[in-house]
């Protein structure tokens, strides 16, 4: 396996974390993700530029991570069914689209219908401190749920 193939889980963690796992094409915003989101208070336990192998990976760790990264690129599209796919086995999984498609911000039509409700933080026009700003504001406005209550 390919370093960009691989899933880096980096540390152990229990359900009560906030937790993320990434999937992005540019490796070295990944690097900046992790110790941005770490000091914010999320702790990254995988991350990936690989649909496959996120899908993968996403399905082989338990507890789940509250939250899902995701880079989307509208040329590809790759990760739809992936995402499609985590939806099904955890329809309460939170995600979140980091792309710098202004157009997915602007028309969410361009996705298909059962991933239109994803909330969209465009990254070209943010630093990375900005975007974990907004997943802070996500979190607040669409609460990440403890597994107790997911099970409500």
């Amino acid at each position: 396996m390919t370093k960009s193939e691989s899933v880096t889980q980096l540390t152990e963690y229990t359900d009560s974390e906030r937790t993320v796992m990434i999937i992005d094409s540019r490796s070295d915003l990944m690097e900046l993700y992790i110790p941005v989101l770490g000091a914010s208070g999320w702790q990254v336990v995988g991350v990936t530029s690989t649909p496959s192998i996120y899908l993968q990976k996403y399905l082989q760790l338990e507890p789940k991570p509250q939250l899902l990264m995701v880079e989307y690129n509208l040329e590809t599209g790759n990760i739809v069914p992936v995402l499609e796919q985590i939806l099904q086995e955890n329809p309460n999984q939170q995600i979140v689209f980091v792309t710098s498609e202004k157009r997915l911000l602007l028309d969410k039509n361009f996705l298909p219908s059962s991933l239109q409700h994803i909330p969209v933080i465009l990254k070209s026009t943010h630093t990375v401190e900005d975007m974990v700003k907004d997943l802070d504001e996500l979190n607040y406005y669409y609460p990440m749920k403890s597994s107790d209550q997911k099970s409500n």
